[in-house]
């Protein structure tokens, strides 16, 4: 089948381009990130990059001094990516099957493609924009700009499905109407070589340190997470990350180091003990499976693909789904980590682990969409 993906940054989207490649479709993917960081394996997947073309808003995009400048430039190229998408898609030359679109980029494109009776994926990755305006607006420090919360709705309005990350996710997209048979569902994989394991740690109560990686703010439960290491002695928290509108505790047990690229994250999750992402609303959070196949104990919030991936990962200890997002809700996961043994992570690393890379993640997309069309 001949496909098209057409996104901003590469997001999980290229990990997909690579997993359908890998099963002989062929791929044909538009951004803007530069080819000289594209992880896409070329010689399967056709790569149109629009960094020069855009330039130099691109670089507004992906500078991180300054939020609103970085967000004006981000919605600016999302609208120059759909009109180029457009064009690509009606010209005669172009043919596909399936065009795969990210949310907020994709909306007159989905029109082009399904004018010529193409199949449209809106590849949404966190939960449905309304729910994720209205916990933004709870925090009274964050915000969505209203033009791209329109460009989301008529995306999800359009597309013939969306693709979700997790059932937190797919849920809110059913609390507003979409029906269920519009929604896939597919949890994300990672990169195994990336991310090796280390040998079994067990958890020590009295001294344990703590990472979190992912922008810092009321959406993702910082708050909450900040107040159990202020509680908690013998803990320590680490945020990898950027900072945003929202405040940074700081303290002799809080530390932060700014905002690290994924391939430099490895050596982090190894030396920490637990991950912890207590999020409000989330996709999915792919740090998630980053530190767990790193030999990291993790606990998510049920807002998260963390129940997804406490299934994929055949319910080992070493990952705790919390009751609620809350200071005790933390804390009972943690007690709950010195149940774990030294066998049972050998038998997730052994036998587990493999089962959680991007090629799993490809065949399941795959199985998931030939179910909707059937």
């Amino acid at each position: 089948m001949k496909i098209l993906i057409g996104t901003t940054r590469p997001f999980h989207l290229f990990h997909l381009a690579n997993a359908l490649a890998s099963q002989g479709h062929e791929i044909t993917v538009v951004g803007y990130m530069p080819r000289s960081r594209c992880e896409l394996k070329i010689d399967h997947v056709v790569y149109i990059s629009l960094f020069w073309k855009y330039f130099p808003i691109t670089v507004l995009a992906f500078q991180r001094y300054n939020r609103f400048l970085q967000g004006w430039a981000t919605l600016n190229l999302m609208k120059k990516v759909d009109k180029f998408l457009v064009k690509h898609l009606r010209n005669k030359t172009n043919q596909y099957d399936l065009f795969i679109g990210l949310s907020g980029c994709a909306v007159e494109s989905f029109d082009a493609a399904m004018s010529k009776s193409i199949k449209t994926i809106c590849e949404r990755g966190s939960s449905h924009v309304s729910y994720q305006q209205k916990v933004m607006l709870d925090s009274s420090s964050e915000f969505l700009d209203v033009g791209y919360v329109d460009r989301e709705l008529k995306g999800y309005s359009k597309a013939n499905y969306i693709s979700t990350l997790s059932a937190f996710a797919k849920n809110t997209f059913l609390e507003h109407g979409v029906p269920a048979d519009k929604i896939l569902l597919n949890p994300l994989g990672v990169n195994l070589e990336r991310f090796p394991s280390r040998s079994f740690r067990p958890i020590d109560n009295q001294d344990f340190s703590i990472i979190f990686v992912g922008g810092w703010g009321y959406r993702k439960g910082c708050d909450i997470l900040s107040e159990y290491v202020n509680r908690t002695e013998g803990s320590s928290l680490l945020h990898v990350g950027t900072v945003g509108v929202s405040s940074f505790p700081g303290g002799d047990r809080i530390k932060k180091m700014g905002h690290v690229a994924n391939g430099d994250l490895s050596a982090l999750y190894q030396k920490a003990d637990i991950l912890i992402l207590p999020s409000r609303e989330d996709g999915f959070g792919m740090v998630l499976l980053e530190a767990l196949v790193s030999g990291c104990y993790v606990i998510a919030s049920k807002n998260t693909g963390g129940p997804e991936i406490k299934e994929m990962a055949q319910h080992y200890s070493g990952i705790q789904i919390m009751d609620d997002v809350s200071v005790e809700s933390i804390a009972r996961c943690v007690d709950a980590f010195g149940k774990v043994t030294q066998s049972e992570y050998t038998d997730f690393v052994a036998n587990v682990r493999p089962s959680l890379g991007w090629s799993g993640y490809g065949k399941r997309y795959w199985e998931s969409f030939e179910k909707l069309v059937k």
